[in-house]
């Protein structure tokens, strides 16, 4: 009997993935395991304070004292890129009417609300209108439904759980930003902490004190860690910065993946934003060199002004 009813579970379930762009979602409790995002912003805030006091001690007892403007410039930048990261909203898809006929949304609101009743995934990318069951209204253009946020973020590119938020439209700037300038700041960081670490390592040799053998291990686990992160972060922004380039999010990669392993019901054409390198990259950077490192200057994007969207008009069909 238990086999009898598997069997005809599956045989259900396959028939109901059938009626739409819809895919099996296993069940996990990853997100009852997410640490808070404010946590995280205050463990990643004490760890780069950390280097970068570490840093400033070990420059004024080396000669490199003479070259501190531009890793300090550097780090100003840095910290006020992840400053307006963790503080500029994402931007949040509100009284979004999608401009289609009455039908096509009738249909959306029922796909949303079968894939709920189920726990299907929903791939509805490429359909005139797309529902969110949790804000109980329509998405816009390269939104998704948060749930750490509780809300649909416009162009959604991932929830960051160093920065308490999505990266989306709004902050996805100062986001790139960031992880440009992690990297440099990083390498600063361990050149002056070798050169400071050679330097006590010597006097250990001449004259061993506690004070010396302690900042020796101090400083090897700040070069460490700072290479470390480096790296990280480096292979990061690469990604995200040919994501820029191509006008994709890291949502709409995942979507994609997801609308190839549809065999049935798929959108009729899955879209693509993309114009020009340049012009990708302009409409998330800014035009000048200035804005495109520096996050004083502020974000070029405005909301209320339709040219910086992507116009669906220039959307090409693949």
């Amino acid at each position: 009997m238990p086999k009898k009813e598997s069997l005809e579970n599956f045989t259900q379930i396959r028939e109901d993935l059938l009626k739409g762009p819809y895919l099996y979602r296993r069940k996990n409790s990853r997100e009852d395991l997410s640490i808070k995002g404010t946590v995280m912003v205050k463990i990643a805030t004490v760890l780069i304070l950390f280097f970068f006091f570490h840093t400033l001690i070990a420059i004024c007892f080396t000669p490199l004292v003479y070259v501190m403007v531009f890793p300090l410039t550097t780090f100003v930048f840095m910290m006020t890129a992840y400053y307006k990261v963790v503080n500029t909203h994402p931007g949040k898809c509100v009284g979004y009417e999608p401009n289609c006929s009455e039908e096509e949304k009738k249909k959306a609101i029922e796909r949303a609300n079968f894939c709920k009743e189920r726990g299907f995934k929903l791939v509805d990318i490429g359909y005139p209108a797309r529902y969110c069951v949790y804000c109980q209204a329509f998405r816009c253009e390269r939104s998704y439904h948060c749930k750490k946020c509780d809300c649909c973020i416009m162009k959604r590119d991932h929830h960051c759980p160093w920065t308490g938020q999505c990266i989306g439209t709004y902050n996805l700037r100062y986001f790139i930003q960031f992880l440009m300038l992690l990297p440099s700041n990083a390498l600063f960081g361990a050149i002056i902490n070798i050169t400071y670490m050679s330097k006590v390592f010597t006097s250990v040799m001449e004259q061993p004190t506690l004070f010396f053998g302690i900042s020796v291990v101090v400083s090897l686990f700040a070069v460490v860690m700072m290479i470390a992160m480096g790296i990280a972060v480096f292979s990061l922004g690469v990604h995200h910065i040919l994501l820029v380039l191509s006008n994709t999010t890291s949502m709409e990669e995942i979507e994609k993946d997801r609308y190839d392993c549809l065999s049935h019901d798929k959108a009729p054409v899955f879209p693509s934003y993309s114009l020009s390198k340049s012009s990708n990259w302009k409409e998330v950077m800014g035009s000048t060199v200035f804005e495109w490192f520096c996050p004083l200057f502020p974000s070029r994007f405005n909301p209320e002004n339709i040219d910086h969207f992507t116009s669906l008009s220039t959307v090409e069909i693949n």
